[in-house]
Formats: C-alpha cells, sequence, structure tokens
C-alpha cells in the first residue's frame, strides 16, 4: 500500500515552538513527528510514501535523506508551489497522479498516533474510510455516525451530536480517492483553493456518499497545531505509544 503526508504549509500557529522550520520536524520525545511517522507506515505495510511539500521543503527532503538512507528511495516528494495560498485540499490533489489508481492512507504530517491506528485504517476495504476517536475533541474535525457511515464532518459538530473526533488520518481506494479528487476540481475551477479535505469529505457525506469508520478506540494520538497540542503529544500520548510498542519492537520507540 502507498501512503500520502500533508507537510506543504507553514504551521503558523506553533511557529514559536518550530523557529520557523517545518512543524512536522518537531521533536517528540527526541524524534521528529515526521521520523516516527515514516518508521511506524513502513513497519505497519507500506512500501512508498509520497510527501507534499512546500514551505522549507529542502529541510524535510535533507532530513529524511540524513536519518532514512534506507527509505529515502521508496519516498517521493511532490512540490505544492502555491502552499502560501492554498490548504491541504490542492496538496492532496497534488498526489493525484502519483497514487495511480492504488489505494493508499493519507495523513497530516502533524500527526502523531500509535502505529496501530495506522494499521487498523490500512485493513479497511471501503472506497473511504477515516479514522475516528470516539471521544469528544475541542478544535478539530467531529464526526457524526449513523450505523457504519459518517455522515457529517465538522469542526462545529457540537458535543451532543458528535459521535467521536476524526483523527486525521484517512484510506482511500482508487474509486474512492477519484470521487474527492473530482468535486476538489469543481472547487478549483471556482478559485477556491482554500478548502482543507475535510471539507470535501463532509460535501461528499451530505451527497450521500459512503465513508466508513475506522473505530480507533482508545488508541492515543494528537493532532499538533499549536503549543498546547505540542505539550500534550509531549507529555500524554508519546508515553501511551511507547509503553505498548517498546515491548515488541524497541527500534521504532
Amino acid at each position: 500500500m502507498k501512503a500520502v503526508i500533508l507537510a506543504a504549509g507553514r504551521g503558523t500557529r506553533i511557529r514559536t515552538a518550530t523557529q520557523g522550520l517545518p512543524k512536522c520536524l518537531l521533536k517528540v520525545g527526541g524524534r521528529t513527528v515526521l521520523d516516527r511517522q515514516i518508521d511506524w507506515l513502513f513497519n505497519e505495510g507500506v512500501t512508498e510514501v509520497a510527501i507534499v511539500v512546500g514551505y522549507r521543503q529542502d529541510d524535510i527532503v535533507s532530513h529524511l535523506s540524513l536519518h532514512h538512507p534506507d527509505k529515502v528511495g521508496h519516498i517521493r516528494f511532490i512540490e505544492n508551489a502555491n502552499y502560501e495560498i492554498t490548504n491541504n485540499m490542492y496538496s492532496f490533489w497534488l498526489a493525484r497522479h502519483w497514487t495511480a489508481g492504488e489505494r493508499f492512507i493519507c495523513l497530516n504530517a502533524d500527526v502523531l498516533c500509535h502505529p496501530s491506528i495506522l494499521g487498523l485504517t490500512m485493513a479497511s476495504e471501503e472506497d473511504i474510510a477515516v479514522a475516528v476517536d470516539p471521544e469528544f475533541r475541542e478544535e478539530t474535525t467531529k464526526v457524526v455516525i449513523e450505523g457504519d457511515r459518517v455522515v457529517a464532518l465538522a469542526k462545529t459538530i457540537t458535543r451532543e451530536k458528535c459521535s467521536g473526533t476524526f483523527a486525521n488520518i484517512a484510506t482511500f481506494s482508487s474509486r474512492g480517492a477519484r470521487a474527492l479528487f473530482t468535486r476538489a476540481e469543481l472547487r478549483f475551477a471556482e478559485q477556491d483553493f482554500s478548502s482543507v479535505y475535510n471539507d470535501v469529505l463532509s460535501l461528499m457525506a451530505d451527497e450521500g456518499e459512503r465513508i466508513g469508520v475506522v473505530n480507533v478506540e482508545d488508541l492515543p494520538w494528537a493532532e499538533i497545531d499549536d503549543p498546547v497540542d505540542l505539550e500534550f503529544a509531549r507529555q500524554r500520548v508519546l508515553p501511551k505509544i511507547l509503553a505498548s510498542i517498546s515491548l515488541s519492537d524497541e527500534r521504532l520507540a
């Protein structure tokens, strides 16, 4: 299976911590978020990774070349030259030819998660499936689930209506990705380049497109958007991850 990592943005809300570096190069427990994503994706069975880069892309390329020389031959860097005026839907769309009709997993470069979340999401056979934490979290995308499908995604979903929180990890079949790319192109035709792909997924759910659910239960994860998220990832998420994986594979710690 392939994987797409969206890493083009500036990360303006956390620049005090990054000191200008791409936020995927933030260290959490002595290693960067991106280092952990790369190791865990390949360990879960991914064979090729595309990283959509933009802001300070040379730093990302240099870092991976230095720290993952055994894997860099299986990593493709796709440039989003318009990263300053676009959002992650555009970055996602730029990977359309590279995915070449194959199933792939997609995640934002600022997501630190237990490797099992990646494995569970990759195992889904749905055309589109999203990883969902049953807990309600502020400041990120929530979902409404009816039966075994997502019918709404939005940050504005209230606690009363919320079925869980989108962990910003999703998997797509060829048909599912094509459906998303087509809707994205309609927005681009209207000069709307500000969309995040969560917004387009929500539109698709509204239109009746089936979006499956991967329940990650109590597995730890964090999306690192600001210093509060970073502290949460360092103090609450990483220790739980390491406590479980170090028993079976210390090199992934």
